[in-house]
Parts: C-alpha cells; structure tokens; sequence
C-alpha cells in the first residue's frame, strides 16, 4: 500500500496544500491483530513504520485487522527559531484506501 498525496492535504495559514520549506510532516503507520475479543492486541503489533507497504511484508501479516497512524510535526526542520509568526501546518483530513 502507498499513501498517496492525493489522500492528505496540508494547509497553512489557511492555504491548502501549502508547506513551509521550515517544516516537514511524517506519517507513520502501525498494524494489529485482533484478541479473541475482537480487539487490537498491542503485544502483537507492528513497529510503527513510514511507508505502509512493510506492514504487507511482515510475516503475521494474514492476522492484521487494525491500523492506526502517528502524525509528526516538526515545524523548525530547518533550524529556525521558534517565534509567534513560526508558521504551523495542519492535517485537513487522510484517508487510508485499504482493500481487503
């Protein structure tokens, strides 16, 4: 699986699709099996990785019935300081295509 940028959107100062070259924006992603429950078993679950196409690869893979993701930030990438006027980028929305 590949995020693809046409599933996220950034927007900055209300500008979509805007990133300050300061920032930058990792999406990272993590896959579980389901307890006898039904719900995620976190013992069992993946390292959280960037691109979705290692989870495929992992051995326990057949057994996956849970994603979750981890948006970093990092608004001073370049080094910068950090001051009032620091532009701050947001995730409008991600959408994760799965097919089963």
């Amino acid at each position: 699986m590949e995020v693809l940028p046409r599933f996220f959107r950034v927007i900055t100062n209300g500008v979509n699709d805007a990133l300050p070259a300061s920032a930058t924006v990792r999406v990272r992603f993590q896959a579980a099996p389901a307890d006898v429950a039904g719900n995620p078993t976190l013992t069992g679950a993946t390292a959280f990785v960037h691109d979705p196409a290692l989870i495929q690869t992992d051995p326990n893979a057949v057994n996956f019935k849970f994603v979750r993701f981890r948006v970093d930030f990092d608004i001073l990438a370049d080094g910068s300081a950090l001051t009032f006027s620091t532009p701050r980028p947001t995730v409008d929305f991600l959408r994760l295509p799965f097919k089963f």
